[in-house]
């Protein structure tokens, strides 16, 4: 993002160094007002010191950072930041000129007090950034004006950071559904659309799981419903019935002797005794190469 004075590259916390706060659980609307008139101190590690990002100090940089959550009750927080041994800009300030100043910054979810905690005395911030509750890390850099050098900040910019968290770990969804219901007339208009699948069937079936799992489905069924296949010359092969809530019911292309069918066109007639009323169906089946298991 760009800001009136300053871009670059902005992350939670957690996905950088680390945090003692879960990226899901980043949850507040933070501000980073810029002004030289009203500053703040926040907690100075220093990369290349020794030890390397230890704890260097608590000075003042020209911007106050806050919890603007509740914008009618903003809290003001604590902030970190790291400088470069010996770069352009090691002068424990937050200023800023090139990513490779490496002047990150940190917004702690910790309120803001005029005097540091002594515990981030001992830190380095790469080996305990999982005991610091960061919200928010920048790496920036100051945008340049037309000659090419910096531009600096303007008093009363300021950057907001908006958490995009679709669920946290204390998050708790509650989904009702409406009651089933039955209706006649819904089941009545529900026959046109009863159908055979797979149509034809071609050897075999996507749901299938082996070779001795042959079958095919039919849809949009009510309550009760009678099957009987037959063949075009209107032989009679498997009858089967089906009676329970669910609207699907299968065949196994089997005949009422156990054996498998043959291919062949079959006709079947679905007989829905609720509804008074029936339907047929056509359904081809293509049977695929038998192979015995053993000789």
């Amino acid at each position: 993002a760009v800001y009136e004075g300053y871009a670059g590259y902005a992350i939670v916390g957690q996905d950088f160094f680390g945090s003692s706060i879960e990226s899901y659980d980043v949850k507040k609307i933070v501000e980073i007002r810029f002004d030289r008139n009203a500053t703040s101190k926040g907690y100075y590690f220093l990369r290349g010191g020794d030890p390397s990002y230890g704890y260097v100090g608590y000075y003042d940089s020209p911007f106050t950072v806050w919890d603007v959550t509740d914008e009618n009750n903003p809290v003001q927080l604590s902030w970190a930041q790291v400088e470069n041994n010996g770069g352009a800009t090691n002068n424990n300030t937050w200023d800023p000129v090139g990513p490779g100043d490496r002047e990150y910054l940190f917004l702690l979810d910790k309120p803001y007090s005029e005097t540091p905690d002594p515990a981030y005395e001992s830190y380095v911030l790469t080996a305990d950034a999982m005991s610091i509750p960061i919200l928010y890390a920048f790496w920036p850099q100051q945008t340049a004006i037309a000659d090419g050098s910096p531009q600096p900040f303007v008093d009363g910019t300021i950057m907001r950071w908006i958490p995009n968290v679709a669920f946290g770990a204390d998050d708790v969804f509650t989904f009702s559904t409406p009651k089933a219901t039955y209706s006649d007339e819904a089941a009545k208009q529900d026959i046109v659309d009863i159908q055979v699948f797979p149509n034809p069937c071609l050897g075999s079936n996507e749901q299938e799981l082996n070779k001795y799992q042959r079958f095919v489905t039919f849809n949009h069924l009510p309550q009760r419903a009678n099957f009987r296949v037959y063949t075009v010359s209107g032989v009679l092969v498997a009858s089967f019935e089906k009676d329970d809530g669910s609207q699907l019911a299968t065949w196994d292309l089997q005949n009422d002797n156990g054996l498998p069918v043959a291919s062949g066109m079959y006709i079947i007639h679905i007989e829905l005794p609720d509804l008074n009323t029936e339907k047929v169906l056509k359904l081809g089946v293509v049977s695929e190469a038998q192979y015995l298991d053993r000789i």
